[in-house]
């Protein structure tokens, strides 16, 4: 602890106050509280006087959230700083099992960023003392210690890498036999803070007071063992957590130091149960949903002497990620630069000297694979504005936190703009963010070593080694050097994301280039390369800038034997890939992929020279499901079957063609046309092109419900620049190369060029070529921009706006005050945005490779 005689002083001149000495920090994070638990927010179970005294004595909030409405993941957002979907904590620790289930770590990486670490390379003594729950317990017995995450001392619950033994007398969270009972968890955790306190006189420190009340079940002493998930059992254990409180701040009075302690009083999440909205004051939702009884939480911060006392704050919108950067300002601390971290400093309001508005939108992600979800999964909050969305794009719902904080009026339909900005917002922040920092990588070459685990470049594994290690580790990344990688067995596809592009010298997947450095996975005309196993699962499944040929269907193969380069499970997506040469037998549909459940993404992919016995030149749509198809190309591909180019299994399968071209695809022998449903061509269910080109004599694309649609014919054509002569599979030396020598991009005056929409490919940045896509006025058909030529500098002639890379950081010229920014990596995903909120706005960037800077409507490319 630091003590210290004299009030601290605050820094002047418009900067952030911080104090001439380090301020004690101690963070008490209560489990499961409800927002409207302690009496000062309107809870009247017990009353809570040493809770109230807390917020009587600084600043209470009320527009506090947790970053996630679960405990491990809002506890790997406060630690950390970021969003905890970032680095694969996607729920509350489980077994490994469950993990896999929810595509989640087993832990926190002990390479995050961390709060304690970070405040103890600036001279902090640190401790933890309660729940953990980032990592350790059930079956996980390789988790990190908690001294890696910066701190020197801990005590900690069952859920934790080393647990107490007096807390853990059996294997699980709590017993009866424990020596510190379940009801005197919390003094012991306040008994071993103020210890350390005592202990550390000339040092500030930085603790965290993580009790695990008041989690259920609610249990005290001679209780009787029942009713512990009653409001009679909840006061009580309430009532006794506020006893402690009141012992925490009486101590630091004792020890000298209660005027050089900052301290904050918050919630990991919200309540369960809720008693029908009493613990919440009627939020709707509860722990475990992005309602705001989920993720809103009571919030104290006080500091005598430095924040003046009975403050209540009702305008600020703060985030548990906020305060690692602004707990570092105030004691001046540098925030480490190695991972970005999501919050803001948001000190000013911490401290009571101002009124922050954020400069970034917040987010939210939980519940992806959650069973019986009561709010979709993803939540963003832009202003006064809330939306919550699905990955898909499903359960739109939009409240405005001013008006209708208790969420009880949707009013999505009559805001479509603010929907329309919001909803694809949210869902970009998601594909960018989940899982971004948490996916281990195998890196695999066509000479790799079966022997080594591909951790780098120098140990390189083989493709069939590094599938094999995928399956016990979620989320894993396969980079796959240039080169043919022949497979000989059908590799297993689940929940794996194989990336092609590379020159085995990358650091980051942004720097990989699929068109310069092709990785090709050849089926060697006998076997199905790539297929899902577990074809009723959800699966997060993603091949990206993969040449796949040459496959072939077997006999017995799961989902009825289709698909003869793939078979496709719901959720897989498919992105900067091309299908050239593969074909079925046995009158198997599906030649170069087949679509067996729920909906699949295929997007920017080219599909060449496919052969199908049965129906589905390219791609077969199985019944039930829906395949969306994005600024694809499909020519020279052939089925027995109507659908040279797609086909559909039933009435109940669904296309959706977008920005899409399909040309000189051969039905039979004697028929040009890409569409049908088995031997019906104009089968199937909903069809819809939209601003697509399509060549076919189906009825589908004449019914009514297509949007700036091109019928394509034998006169009417895409003009692509080289294509080949050769149509479906080929095992011809020449016409192979023909094949693959063969040029699909656009020629100058194609009607396709300018006929995409790029509403409808939000982050679609580059093409088959990986070349920029928007050459002109519009996005292109197909899986190619035609290439206007022109020096780059040409591209920013006339713009309003200046970009600028200098020192290190991006500068822009020439914006608008709330003018929103948002930068993209080589691959599309968000990788950051923000409101410009002043003339010759600046910040910093430490991350090399490929950009693309979007302000408003304006585009810019800058390489770093």
């Amino acid at each position: 602890m630091k003590k210290i005689t004299a009030l601290p002083l605050l820094m002047a001149c418009g900067m952030t106050a911080v104090s001439a000495e380090k301020p004690n920090i101690i963070i008490i994070y209560i489990d499961d509280m409800g927002f409207s638990d302690p009496t000062c927010y309107g809870g009247n179970y017990a009353p809570t006087p040493n809770i109230d005294k807390l917020a009587d004595e600084g600043i209470r909030f009320t527009q506090y959230y947790s970053a996630c409405p679960i405990s491990s993941p809002s506890r790997v957002g406060i630690t950390t700083g970021m969003y905890p979907t970032r680095w694969g904590i996607t729920t509350f620790l489980n077994t490994r099992a469950a993990q896999v289930l929810n595509e989640s770590n087993d832990y926190l990486d002990d390479k995050a960023p961390s709060m304690a670490r970070t405040l103890k390379a600036n001279g902090y003594a640190t401790g933890h003392f309660g729940k953990w729950h980032m990592g350790g317990g059930r079956d996980v017995n390789n988790a990190p210690s908690i001294n890696n995450y910066g701190f020197d001392e801990y005590v900690s619950t069952y859920e934790s890498p080393d647990p107490d033994p007096k807390l853990t007398s059996t294997n699980w969270i709590w017993a009866n036999t424990d020596e510190i009972k379940r009801w005197d968890r919390t003094a012991y955790f306040v008994d071993k803070t103020l210890d350390f306190l005592t202990r550390h006189p000339e040092q500030p420190c930085f603790v965290n007071l993580w009790p695990d009340d008041v989690h259920t079940p609610w249990v005290y002493e001679d209780d009787g063992g029942t009713l512990r998930e009653s409001a009679e059992h909840f006061t009580v254990v309430l009532a006794e957590l506020d006893v402690q409180i009141g012992r925490l701040m009486q101590g630091l009075k004792n020890l000298g130091i209660d005027n050089n302690t900052l301290v904050i009083f918050s919630s990991d999440n919200g309540p369960a149960p809720a008693f029908s909205g009493n613990r919440t004051d009627d939020l709707r939702g509860q722990k475990a949903t992005l309602y705001e009884g989920g993720i809103r939480m009571p919030f104290i911060v006080r500091w005598p002497g430095t924040i003046a006392p009975g403050q209540l704050n009702t305008n600020s919108v703060l985030c548990s990620v906020d305060l690692l950067p602004s707990l570092c300002a105030i004691s001046g601390t540098p925030v480490s630069q190695d991972y970005p971290v999501d919050g803001e400093d948001m000190s000013k309001v911490l401290l009571g000297t101002g009124q922050t508005e954020r400069a970034k939108p917040l987010f939210w992600e939980f519940g992806k694979n959650k069973d019986n979800r009561v709010s979709p999964h993803i939540a963003v909050r832009d202003g006064d504005w809330k939306l919550l969305v699905n990955a898909d794009g499903s359960g739109v719902e939009l409240y405005n936190m001013k008006t209708d904080f208790l969420e009880k009026t949707n009013v999505a339909a009559s805001n479509t703009e603010v929907v329309n900005r919001l909803k694809p917002m949210a869902i970009n922040w998601f594909k960018a963010s989940f899982r971004e920092f948490a996916n281990k990588i195998i890196r695999v070459a066509p000479d790799g070593d079966a022997a080594k685990d591909g951790s780098t470049w120098e140990n390189a594994t083989t493709l069939a080694n590094a599938v094999t290690l995928s399956a016990q580790i979620t989320g894993t990344q396969l980079w796959l050097k240039s080169g043919t990688y022949p497979v000989s067995t059908t590799l297993n596809f689940d929940n794996i994301a194989v990336y092609g592009g590379f020159a085995g010298t990358e650091q980051q997947l942004d720097q990989r280039n699929w068109k310069l450095y092709p990785s090709v996975i050849d089926g060697g005309n006998a076997i199905s390369p790539l297929r899902n196993s577990n074809l009723t699962a959800m699966v997060s499944s993603v091949l990206d800038g993969v040449i796949v040929q040459n496959g072939l269907n077997q006999v017995g193969a799961n989902g009825n034997e289709n698909g003869g380069g793939m078979i496709l499970a719901s959720g897989a997506v498919l992105q900067n890939c091309i299908f050239r040469n593969n074909r079925t037998q046995n009158g198997k549909n599906g030649a170069a992929l087949h679509c067996h459940q729920g909906s699949v993404t295929i997007e920017n992919c080219l599909f060449v020279n496919n052969s199908s016995s049965g129906n589905g030149g390219a791609v077969q749509v199985g019944g039930g499901v829906t395949a969306n198809i994005i600024n694809c190309t499909f020519a020279n591909n052939k089925s027995v079957k109507p659908g040279g180019a797609f086909g559909l299994g039933t009435s109940a399968s669904n296309l959706n063609v977008i920005n899409s071209i399909a040309y000189n695809n051969l039905y039979g022998e004697t028929t040009y046309n890409s569409y049908g449903q088995n031997d019906d061509l104009n089968g199937g269910g909903t069809v819809i092109s939209k601003n697509s080109a399509i060549e076919s004599a189906s009825t589908k694309f004449t019914d009514g419900n297509d949007v700036a649609h091109i019928s394509l014919t034998r006169e009417i054509t895409p003009d692509f620049v080289s294509p080949a002569s050769v149509i479906g599979y080929t095992a011809l030396a020449y016409e192979i190369q023909q094949v693959e020598t063969a040029s699909y991009q656009l020629a100058g005056g194609s009607r396709c060029v300018n006929a995409g929409n790029s509403s409808y490919t939000e982050g679609l940045l580059l093409d088959l070529a990986a070349k920029s896509r928007v050459q002109g006025d519009e996005i292109d058909m197909g899986a190619y921009e035609y290439q206007v030529e022109t020096d780059i500098t040409g591209l920013w002639k006339g713009k309003k706006r200046q970009v600028v890379f200098s020192g290190g950081k991006i500068q822009i010229s020439g914006a608008d005050i709330n003018d929103r920014l948002m930068i993209y990596n080589i691959s599309g995903m968000l990788m950051f945005q923000m409101k410009i909120n002043k003339n010759g706005e600046s910040f910093d960037w430490n991350n090399k490779g490929l950009y693309v800077i979007k302000i408003e409507d304006e585009i810019f490319k800058i390489f770093i």
